[in-house]
């Protein structure tokens, strides 16, 4: 399928964007787990005022007493609490384990399993709920002014089989987790998407502007360069789409100045707006600063709060729209499990195997040229894209380095890039050749250290 834009449209630009705040309220860990709460409190305290009304006609219900409900009630509530402080060990064990055995920087895909989340939402769900229904018992000595939550009680069966169905699957879950091939392969897939997003396998390069070649300043454009004025952090999200959009209503070039994964302090230059008439610069003060009605600084002032509303940056970094993260953290599980205190080579092999995996449908694209243009064909974005250059020599340097005193690592290395000069672009294979002699050069400095066929 071609990427190329129909007459009238804007050129290729990145497909992923920022994702909806609706989307982003469940990133917390605690945000399911307290909706299940809430939710069960509701459920809580709307099922005994309609039991009278469903008790009728629903087929199996419970039937027992208030003492009988009461006692069942106080059961489930002390067996769930006991239950929700086993599952959140387990999980706090897990998260210390992918800390010192993988990387910390995979503890955001743990963090983030719904599958842990929603396990502890049930039985936390399940612990309120069941306290929420108890309230609702009356046991009086007029037999027809007792009052028993029958329909309540027996969902509050139902949460606890529920729960029990949500358990094995954490701990099936918990099981799958702590295996590397698991972990690893899993950061393969996701990066796999996120390059399909950012660096397609299609992309012509009339599509982003490449035949052009690479834009340029006009000799004595002075750029207006807009500052960061939030909290420092990585950039993890751009909306390229929106910032053309808003460029182009403008008449405005703007260069997107750090690659997305990059980290952005508080106070630093984050865009570089070009095209606006020397009369028109606006002062040193940073957007948004209060400028008088009907100064012709407004809309400038407007367009670029507006541009700096289509970036996110984060504490974390994120593979949404960072390749090089995904890169990252399979290298960092390859350099831990190489150090001495580790001493683990096939781990690093593995981490090897899920590098070729991702590497090899690279090497065989193109890197966008890294500007978009509009419908009038007027270019109107420049930014950094991650280049395929860079991931390979992430994906290479340092785990040949830190193995070239293993057999396994410089030999496995060997072996895949030998496979990727096969099938790359021609302009990678010059940079696969001298990936290729690093690690021989590495290898052979380490050589007298390897064990020989005597030690064996």
């Amino acid at each position: 399928m071609s990427h190329s834009p129909p007459h009238g449209a804007m050129s290729w630009v990145p497909t992923a964007r920022p994702r909806a705040w609706y989307i982003r309220l469940w990133d917390p860990f605690w945000m399911l787990p307290m909706a299940c709460v809430a939710v069960s409190v509701l459920l809580g305290i709307v099922l005994p005022q309609v039991d009278s009304l469903a008790s009728d006609w629903v087929p199996v219900v419970f039937h027992g007493g208030p003492d009988g409900a009461r006692t069942v009630l106080s059961t489930i509530t002390s067996a769930m609490i006991s239950v929700t402080g086993l599952v959140f060990s387990i999980t706090m064990v897990l998260v210390q384990l992918a800390s010192s055995q993988f990387s910390q920087r995979v503890l955001g895909g743990f963090l983030g399993s719904k599958i842990t989340q929603a396990t502890l939402g049930v039985f936390t769900g399940t612990f309120m709920y069941s306290l929420t229904v108890l309230r609702s018992i009356r046991d009086q000595a007029n037999a027809e002014s007792a009052f028993v939550p029958q329909v309540a009680t027996t969902f509050c069966f139902l949460l606890v089989i529920a729960s029990v169905g949500f358990f094995l699957a954490f701990i099936d879950h918990i099981i799958s987790s702590i295996r590397i091939a698991n972990v690893v392969e899993e950061i393969r897939a996701k990066t796999v998407a996120t390059g399909e997003r950012m660096i397609p396998a299609d992309l012509q390069p009339e599509e982003d502007g490449a035949e052009a070649g690479q834009w340029t300043p006009p000799p004595g454009d002075k750029p207006w360069e807009v500052r960061w004025r939030k909290r420092g952090g990585r950039l993890t999200d751009v909306d390229y789409r929106r910032l053309v959009e808003v460029a182009s209503e403008n008449n405005l070039i703007v260069s997107l100045l750090p690659q997305v994964g990059a980290y952005v302090p508080r106070g630093s230059a984050v865009l570089a707006i070009y095209g606006i008439p020397d009369e028109r610069v606006p002062g040193p003060s940073a957007p948004g600063t209060a400028v008088p009605a009907g100064s012709q600084e407004t809309p400038l002032r407007q367009a670029a709060e507006d541009m700096l509303g289509c970036l996110t940056c984060a504490q974390e970094r994120s593979m949404r729209q960072d390749v090089m993260f995904g890169v990252r953290q399979i290298v960092d599980i390859a350099e831990r499990a190489l150090s001495p205190g580790i001493n683990d080579p096939t781990t690093a092999v593995q981490c090897l195997d899920a590098l070729h995996g991702l590497l090899r449908p690279l090497v065989q694209r193109r890197t966008p040229q890294g500007q978009v243009s509009d419908a009038r064909g007027h270019v109107r974005l420049v930014y950094r894209p991650q280049t395929v250059h860079q991931v390979l020599e992430l994906a290479t340097d340092e785990i040949s380095w830190w193995g070239a005193g293993t057999i396994q690592v410089p030999r496995r290395m060997k072996t895949m890039v030998d496979d990727l000069l096969s099938v790359a672009a021609p302009e990678y294979r010059e940079h696969l050749h001298r990936v290729r002699e690093r690690v021989e050069r590495r290898d052979a400095k380490a050589g007298e250290s390897e064990p020989g066929s005597s030690d064996l």
